[in-house]
């Protein structure tokens, strides 16, 4: 009789989960070969969204700076994962902060940081 294996692994990146027997040195969904998560480490932590939102601008703004693509991947997606929980929040990046004006005053915006200038366009909105 085939069981199914419990999923016991997320992978920090694109937060696919696993069973043990399932992953070797590189994540089967997305190829990342970074640490990835015990899920029963998962935990329910209370914090208010300003205090989450200085977390997230921080990370980002540093990881900038100080990490490879595949870090500054990784925080990304932590962070999509964190804002998908209240998408009615303001976002957690000053990106988003920026994506968010643009789109309400219908402007283009640049952001400038230590990847350069990037261009930022309002979203079509519906």
């Amino acid at each position: 009789m085939n069981t199914i294996e419990p999923k016991t692994i997320r992978c920090t990146t694109c937060g696919a989960e696993f069973g043990d027997s399932e992953v070797g040195s590189r994540c089967p969904a997305c190829g990342d070969n970074g640490v990835p998560c015990a899920i029963a480490d998962d935990v329910t932590v209370k914090i208010n969204w300003h205090e989450l939102r200085i977390l997230g601008i921080w990370a980002t703004q540093w990881a900038e700076a100080k990490c490879e693509e595949s870090g500054r991947r990784c925080l990304a997606a932590i962070l999509r994962r964190l804002r998908a929980q209240h998408p009615d929040k303001p976002g957690l990046t000053l990106m988003e902060d920026i994506q968010e004006a643009a789109n309400a005053l219908g402007l283009d915006m640049e952001a400038h940081g230590p990847q350069g200038v990037k261009k930022i366009k309002p979203e079509n909105q519906a």
